[in-house]
């Protein structure tokens, strides 16, 4: 009896085994790359039905696949300067990007969301992942926005921050709303006023789906909105040095130029890079020492002429025009001490400061989030002349 009940249970235990193993090669996830892509798959699911709380302003029209021929990671579609605070500083689209790779696409999320004119209004970080996947097409939801009750910037702004609370997404932070807030007072769409300020974050954008109400940290976010924007400045687009170099060498300033990318290896002692610094008191001397004396040598015929292009991580409009400007009054100080340290080491020589100095600034990144001239110069790849930065 005891051998019977012994393999009895010996049976089951290999029947469930066998019950578990096959549970488990059935529900194996399908991994759902760029060519199967199918927007159908979000009509099995359901998402239609869910689509309107998706958009506070918008309306649903449908899912579709799109091509990505034409986007590019520095447009300022996939910045989102406005909404987020870090942009794509955090590396978010390359972990992702390795997810589509290795899991492909997943359904249970809903997808990027763009307006029936084509502009994109939530799931940048996806899109962006895509790209650097080499995708060529992405699955997104349709939306309308005719609601001319607010303007389509105001809806936007408010609509980007609403849509980052959901499990894909990277959760909007405080400095989100406080950029966000500082965005809409700049373009006029917001009263710089405590309660309109207060009125935006507890009404439109429900606020209360990202943090507790009776810690207080609205009333903090509020007051940092109506402090920071005492001074108007325009939002600056904040990227690492990598993505502006990206940016830079598809320009036609720097291939005028003719000459290497900056950080390119050199071979030959006629080889030439462009130099990429973010502006500081601190960099401008390393770039006089590193770089413009570097490119100087004993033979006339070795001597390089240095080409210098610039961008900045300071948050204000103010901040960053002192420090384009000072790094320019920097050189130029450092370039007249040069020659003048020869003047004194050298009895009997009085050499003239040349008018026509060794380096050249060739422009500044276009910085500046909503400023015409900076979206115009975006759009077509140039950069900022010099001058034009520091007075437009």
């Amino acid at each position: 009896m005891t051998t019977t009940l012994s393999q009895e249970l010996q049976e089951k235990s290999t029947k469930l085994e066998e019950n578990f193993k096959g549970f488990s090669e059935n529900t194996q996830q399908h991994i759902v790359t760029c060519a199967e892509l199918n927007p159908q798959e979000y009509y099995k699911k359901g998402w239609d039905k869910k689509a309107k709380r998706k958009q506070k302003y918008g309306r649903f029209i449908k899912f579709e696949k799109i091509s990505l021929k034409g986007y590019n990671l520095w447009d300022d579609e996939l910045s989102n300067a406005s909404v987020r605070d870090d942009q794509n500083k955090d590396h978010a689209d390359e972990d992702m990007s390795y997810d589509f790779q290795k899991d492909g696409w997943s359904y249970e999320f809903f997808p990027p969301i763009i307006s029936t004119e084509g502009k994109i209004k939530d799931g940048r970080t996806r899109i962006r992942a895509a790209l650097l996947a080499g995708w060529d097409f992405i699955l997104v939801a349709i939306f309308s926005y005719d609601d001319e009750s607010v303007s389509e910037v105001f809806a936007s702004i408010t609509n980007g921050l609403i849509a980052n609370n959901h499990k894909i997404a990277r959760k909007a932070t405080m400095n989100d709303f406080v950029k966000a807030g500082k965005s809409l007072i700049y373009q006029d769409l917001l009263e710089r006023e405590p309660s309109a300020i207060e009125e935006w974050l507890l009404n439109e954008v429900e606020i209360s789906n990202f943090f507790d109400i009776a810690a207080g940290t609205h009333t903090k976010i509020k007051n940092r909105i109506y402090e920071e924007t005492a001074t108007k400045s325009d939002i600056v687009i904040d990227k690492t040095r990598e993505e502006w170099i990206e940016y830079i060498v598809e320009s036609r300033d720097f291939k005028e130029l003719g000459i290497l990318e900056p950080d390119s290896p050199t071979v030959f002692n006629t080889d030439n890079n462009l130099i990429v610094y973010s502006a500081s008191r601190t960099n401008a001397r390393r770039c006089f020492c590193d770089s413009i004396l570097k490119n100087q040598s004993k033979n006339e015929e070795d001597c390089k002429h240095t080409y210098l292009v610039l961008y900045s991580n300071e948050r204000t409009e103010e901040k960053v025009k002192e420090n384009i400007k000072n790094f320019e009054k920097d050189l130029n100080t450092f370039y007249t001490q040069s020659v003048n340290m020869v003047n004194g080491l050298l009895s009997g020589i009085d050499i003239k400061i040349p008018k026509e100095k060794s380096y050249t600034i060739v422009g500044v990144v276009p910085l500046f989030e909503h400023n015409e001239t900076h979206k115009k110069l975006r759009s077509s790849n140039r950069l900022v002349p010099f001058d034009k930065f520091l007075t437009n």
